[in-house]
């Protein structure tokens, strides 16, 4: 691209990176899957990615004599676009002997000398999605040493809308420091700005700031090393919270667009800043073969000089559909499977924690059962052995004492005025220490709706909660039917790939 190399960070010896390399597949495959995938396939008229004959820097023995070289090359080509009106818009020697260019016809470009391919540029689009808490980064992190070692001494490049550096999640902790060299000379005063000891690197390829102004980046750096940190949902952390981040907006914050060329001089600088890890969250349906695409033979050079690159496979269902980036043969293409149903049954309150309990006897399995909690002594009868008067607990939950009438009376009282279910809590304190069992409701099936039986302590809690607040909603979760859980989630894109390529790679819970 052009730029100074001293001002670059050295690249260390691939032969050296295979400690780093186990460590950073080994947080990937935890992480990876949570990348949130971009797809298009639209071309931007009049813009074209130009490769020229001859290898890249990253593929010859004395990088830098071969990055003199190109810039000689492409100094040439330059100005043999001026004459013929079109306009060099960048330039890429890394990772690519390639230029973006600006032209009203492509025919002319093929015929500038030491052409060997000319692509248009492609448009890609956000698609947002979840992510789910439930991937054991706990266990992962012992495996390593703990949470403090995690991706320690690995730099990931997040090729994304950027990231906020305000968050919470980028806020280095007490005693991080820079690395050696970092940040990169050659970043502007804006951009140098928005780093520190955790986000080391900060690029944007349009004038603008790296800062994120999507939230997406920022989401995808949070899960992939977002450091410790409180939140209105209780502590979170990403999977590698000791990893270094690099920052690098290849989003268009004008329409939210993202343009292959600008991915190139990303993927460029990534390798050039010394990058370990480089994370792209865009793609597009798989219709274009990974060997014709200069994308892909980028990130083939990448992963050539020891650079872990993670694509995410995509959202489209249906076989054949997995992102052309992702269906290359050494990235390693991320996508979701669903969970496996947790047959647990409790009450799951607004305020409060969850209380575990007891499904009746007319429950093999039910969804959950959402709704206002009431307390049944409101309607003059605590146990709910009377009729409740006309619909009084219509879409209510109530919260019933054990005694004074069989269960199954408690649950069809409860039916008749309109509750989806009801909680009945134990009236009895264990003697002091004794556990306090659980017990099965037996009701008939002339009950329709299920109930959830719960230890005195909790029944109480949920009834002092009714004296102080008007608004407490509760879950009732029951067990589920067995399900087939670690298959492929229903939206997320498969192979094979264009090429025949069995994809993707890797696959963690992406889907309830």
């Amino acid at each position: 691209m052009g730029v100074d190399e001293s001002a670059r960070p050295p690249r260390r010896d691939v032969s050296c990176r295979s400690g780093w390399m186990t460590r950073s597949r080994f947080f990937l495959t935890v992480f990876a899957a949570l990348l949130l995938p971009l797809f298009g396939q639209e071309a931007v008229p009049g813009r074209y990615i130009v490769e020229f004959s001859g290898e890249p820097a990253i593929r010859h023995p004395q990088p830098e004599r071969r990055r003199a070289e190109i810039r000689e090359q492409q100094r040439t080509a330059e100005a043999l676009l001026r004459l013929r009106g079109a306009r060099l818009r960048a330039r890429l020697d890394t990772v690519l002997n390639a230029a973006v260019v600006e032209a009203d016809d492509e025919s002319m470009l093929r015929r500038l000398p030491g052409v060997r391919r000319i692509t248009p540029v492609r448009v890609y689009e956000l698609f947002l999605n979840r992510a789910l808490v439930n991937h054991k980064a706990a266990e992962a992190w012992d495996l390593s040493g703990g949470a403090g070692q995690a991706g320690k001494g690995v730099k990931i490049a997040i090729l994304d809308t950027g990231i906020d550096s305000r968050h919470p999640g980028f806020q280095p902790p007490e005693g991080w420091v820079m690395p050696e060299n970092y940040p990169p000379a050659n970043l502007r005063a804006d951009n140098r700005a928005l780093t520190n000891p955790k986000i080391i690197v900060a690029r944007s390829y349009d004038g603008g700031s790296a800062r994120d102004t999507d939230g997406h980046g920022t989401a995808v750096a949070m899960v992939a090393a977002g450091v410790r940190h409180e939140s209105p949902r209780g502590m979170i952390s990403g999977i590698a919270p000791a990893a270094w981040i690099g920052a690098y907006r290849v989003s268009n914050p004008n329409d939210g667009l993202i343009y292959s060329d600008v991915v190139l001089q990303a993927l460029d600088d990534a390798v050039r800043d010394g990058m370990d890890v480089i994370n792209m969250s865009f793609g597009s349906v798989g219709s274009a073969s990974s060997d014709n695409d200069p994308l892909a033979d980028a990130i083939r050079n990448a992963i050539a000089a020891g650079i872990v690159v993670v694509n995410a496979a995509g959202n489209t269902a249906g076989p054949m559909t997995v992102d052309d980036t992702a269906g290359s043969e050494k990235v390693i293409g991320a996508g979701s499977h669903d969970a496996a149903p947790e047959n647990v049954t409790q009450v799951i309150p607004s305020r409060g924690l969850p209380a575990p309990g007891q499904a009746s006897s007319n429950v093999q399995s039910h969804p959950p059962v959402m709704g206002p909690l009431v307390d049944a002594a409101r309607f003059g009868d605590r146990l709910g052995c009377r009729p409740y008067p006309g619909e009084a607990l219509k879409n209510q939950i109530p919260l019933i004492e054990r005694g004074g009438c069989f269960f199954h009376e408690k649950l069809a009282n409860a039916a008749a005025a309109g509750a989806p279910a009801a909680i009945v809590f134990n009236s009895a304190t264990p003697a002091s220490g004794t556990p306090e069992d659980l017990i099965v409701m037996n009701v008939d099936d002339n009950p329709t709706i299920p109930g959830i039986f719960i230890r005195n302590s909790d029944g109480t809690r949920l009834k002092e909660f009714l004296t102080v607040f008007d608004d407490i909603q509760v879950t009732l979760r029951f067990p589920t039917p067995d399900a087939l859980p670690d298959r492929i989630s229903s939206f997320s894109s498969r192979g094979p790939s264009v090429d025949l390529r069995i994809k993707p790679d890797l696959l963690a819970t992406g889907s309830p």
